[in-house]
């Protein structure tokens, strides 16, 4: 054999050793038998689904295409198509490997990878959380298919604010931080150049109905809705608002504007407020879609007022300012309030929570915070008790009946929610909630069993990147048709098919402190050992609500380090390995299930330590 020869076969050798896992060679010498379904000593049946035919699992290529089905070719690599090529599922005929030298689909695949641009604030806590209504900020929103803008009756209400950060408390910038809005950024109060309007006048001819507590705000709807209490308002979502205040004998007319669809949710709102002079027009544009001012939604509310002259003008607002009449007046009124600055800031963007703070308090609307808090007539996932404008935001969005007491009101009655969620753990929109019903609520910043609750009643492993690696991965590779039991599986074909097997030093057994770590690892790089492999499946499934448990021990006779997670379920304990099946899948042994395998006889020496597994 020549010197080339003997190089090449060297290599080779070298790459075997460093992608074949080392804890399948422990388990390698268990024969056929010693893992037969008669005697419970290896393969446990899959407990949904019959295996269609021989020589597979049931399941491969029955569960929205994540494994790969026997017709699939191999790659160049050599290996099964699908393991760390596209999650599984064959990529697109264009498709090559991302710039970063993991396999296409990590980053490629459209909802896996978490946001470039996302970073984690100072809080520590995911971006978005308390600082875009509890979602994600969106910084390119655009307007739906139906050609209106995102606002009112979309998630609740409008484009997000992606230069909002969070204030030194910790809760979302609002009223009492800086006059109630969001930090300053460039904003243009339009063409409205009214001047020296007479005390007293009403501009709109007509007042707002204070008499009626209605719902004028909306959340997102659904089981666990949300109320985005830091996004902006838009002109169209600020004249949806007002419009529902006015009078059912309100006369109004609509004239047509380019920019206002016919049909739109928002139409009859902003046509009606144009025609009594509230919304201006320019160049036959309503340009409903821009955030609003707090200078300008001021205005908005104070038009339906008599204008009062007798009020003071904030050190911010300039005489010339074609809001600062309204704004004079509405200081007057002792409804326009500064920050804790002594500032009003009327260039600055106004956010959902400040809009239905200021328009409470011009129409004299006060929450009835006993009431509240012994009925619970609605909550909202991102709108936290301890917020504060949570009994601003109940007052504007349940509809109730109520009584005045002084300077107060007393609710006596309201509508009803339509649907509550059911106690206990549920997944919705990828994220994991526990209601409970004696409070009305979401569980928040409070454990329950192994899971973890944050502010926003979200299920968090504590690591805002974690975070949003396991959201993107749960809504990309389940969905609402499939049971928690499905869902499961989905997630460990995910884990197994979608990653390369590179060997690393292990862990001394026992040692629980690499999960965080590892699951990141093979997230980012698309290579990982089998802790890796573990501590990713074990946080997706704790992510759709599994109390699940992980392993660091060793595997077969050979004893090899290995780790792994075990799920109980109707009294028994389930192994779930999704490593080590990769491993025998490499070895065209596809007979070797370890998708909730019951080894009664422990024929395949897992060997657990003492101090048992880890769960949090």
């Amino acid at each position: 054999m020549g010197k080339n020869s003997w190089i090449a076969l060297l290599l080779a050798l070298v790459l075997l050793a460093t992608t074949v896992p080392a804890c399948a060679f422990g388990a390698e010498s268990l024969s056929l038998e010693a893992y037969s379904e008669d005697d419970y000593g290896g393969l446990a049946p899959d407990p949904a689904r019959p295996p269609r035919e021989p020589g597979r699992p049931a399941g491969e290529g029955d569960n929205g295409g994540i494994a790969p089905t026997p017709d699939r070719t191999s790659n160049t690599s050599g290996r099964p198509a699908g393991e760390g090529d596209n999650g599984g599922i064959a990529p697109a005929p264009g498709q090559t490997p991302g710039a970063s030298g993991r396999p296409a689909g990590e980053g490629d695949n459209g909802g896996v990878a978490p946001d470039p641009a996302r970073t984690p604030n100072t809080s520590g806590r995911p971006a978005g959380e308390e600082d875009n209504g509890g979602v994600a900020p969106d910084p390119a929103q655009t307007s739906n298919t139906a050609g209106r803008p995102a606002g009112e009756g979309d998630n609740g209400g409008v484009a997000p604010d992606p230069a909002r950060t969070p204030n030194t408390t910790g809760r979302p910038a609002g009223e009492g931080d800086n006059g109630g809005v969001a930090p300053s950024q460039p904003a243009s109060s339009g063409p409205f150049k009214r001047k020296n309007l007479p005390a007293g006048k009403v501009v709109a001819g007509i007042s707002l109905s204070a008499d009626d507590h209605i719902a004028y705000a909306q959340g997102s709807g659904g089981l666990f809705p949300s109320f985005n209490p830091t996004r902006q308002v838009t002109r169209a979502e600020a004249a949806q608002m007002l419009y529902r205040l006015l009078p059912a004998d309100a006369a109004t007319s609509g004239a047509a504007y380019a920019d206002v669809p016919a049909g739109a949710w928002y139409a009859d709102a902003v046509t009606a407020l144009a025609s009594l002079g509230v919304l201006e027009a320019q160049d036959g544009m309503l340009d409903t879609g821009r955030p609003v001012t707090r200078g300008e939604f001021t205005r908005y509310i104070a038009s339906f007022f008599p204008l009062r002259s007798d009020g003071e003008l904030f050190p911010d607002v300039a005489e010339n300012d074609p809001n600062a009449p309204f704004i004079r007046s509405a200081q007057a009124y002792g409804w326009a309030q500064g920050g804790s600055d002594g500032l009003f800031h009327p260039g600055e963007t106004i956010n959902r929570a400040a809009a239905v703070v200021l328009l409470n308090r011009a129409l004299g609307r006060t929450a009835d915070r006993t009431y509240i808090d012994q009925n619970h007539p609605a909550f909202y996932v991102d709108v936290a008790p301890s917020s504060w404008y949570y009994y601003d935001v109940m007052e504007a969005t349940v509809p109730h009946r109520h009584t005045d007491s002084g300077d107060a009101e007393r609710w006596t009655s309201h509508t009803a929610r339509t649907a509550v969620p059911k106690d206990g753990v549920q997944l919705a929109d990828g994220w994991l909630y526990c209601y409970d019903g004696a409070r009305g609520d979401v569980v928040r910043e409070t454990a329950v069993g192994t899971h973890y609750f944050n502010i926003n009643g979200r299920f968090t492993t504590g690591n805002n990147d974690l975070d949003s690696w396991l959201h993107k991965i749960v809504l990309a590779r389940t969905n609402d048709s499939q049971t928690q039991e499905q869902k499961l599986r989905a997630l460990f074909l995910y884990t197994r098919d979608s990653f390369t097997y590179l060997r690393r030093p292990p862990y001394e057994m026992g040692v629980y402190d690499y999960m965080e770590t590892d699951a990141l690892r093979i997230l980012e790089t698309g290579y990982g050992n089998c802790y890796c492999y573990a501590s990713l499946f074990w946080y997706l499934s704790r992510w759709i609500g599994y109390d699940a448990t992980i392993y660091n021990g060793t595997v077969g006779v050979r004893r090899s380090p290995h780790s792994w997670v075990e799920i109980n379920l109707n009294g028994k304990n389930y192994i779930f390995d999704t490593e080590l099946e990769m491993a025998y899948r490499r070895k065209k042994r596809f007979d070797v299930n370890l998708y909730k395998f019951y080894d009664a006889g422990n024929s395949w020496n897992y060997r657990r330590p003492r101090q048992g597994g880890a769960q949090m």
